[in-house]
Parts: structure tokens; C-alpha cells; sequence
């Protein structure tokens, strides 16, 4: 991988779920960690639901690899939070590419 492709700083966060004085639940949010990465977008998708229009972008995120990452986090990309939908692993432990999507 060429170093220099990666030029965007995004932030893996992980959650927690527990439970509030109410019964309900609760989700908190932990960095795990801020990284380099290289941005290659893939369309955008709209869907229309009970007169709702929904607006839906992937996008692919390739970092360097790492054991932490998992399809239960989110990545944070200027400030929004892309669901992690799909981690791929490229090369042997070179990389990683993210598969995500962000509701607009």
C-alpha cells in the first residue's frame, strides 16, 4: 500500500449497551482508535418509506490492518458516523478494507 494514498483521519469507535434509572437502554461510545486512511466512494442509494425519503451512502475505507476492528462499530468520518457494514482483510495483514454506510 502506498502510505501517501492514506490522507483522511477518521475514528473507530466501539460501544457498550446498558441500562438507564428508566429499564431503558443505553449505548455508550469508546474510541478505540484514530488512524490514516484512504477514502474510495461507491454510490449513493435513495429509498422511499411510508413517505419518507431516505438517502443512503457506501463508502470503502482501507487502513492499515489491525485485530481490533469489527462489523458491531462505527467509523467517524468529518464528524458523521458511518456504520460499519463489512471489514475485509487485504494482503497478508497489510490491510484493511471497511465497508460502510452513512444515512443522510
Amino acid at each position: 500500500m502506498n502510505i501517501g494514498e492514506l490522507d483522511k483521519r477518521v475514528t473507530l469507535r466501539s460501544f457498550t449497551t446498558t441500562t438507564n434509572a428508566e429499564n431503558f437502554p443505553d449505548r455508550t461510545y469508546n474510541d478505540v482508535a484514530t488512524v490514516w486512511a484512504r477514502l474510495v466512494p461507491l454510490r449513493g442509494m435513495e429509498a422511499q418509506e411510508n413517505e419518507k425519503k431516505t438517502v443512503t451512502r457506501k463508502r470503502v475505507f482501507e487502513i492499515r490492518y489491525r485485530t481490533d476492528v469489527d462489523e458491531k462499530m462505527v467509523l467517524v468520518y468529518n464528524n458523521k458516523e458511518h456504520q460499519v457494514i463489512y471489514v475485509e482483510e487485504i494482503g497478508r495483514k497489510d490491510r484493511l478494507r471497511i465497508e460502510t454506510e452513512l444515512k443522510l
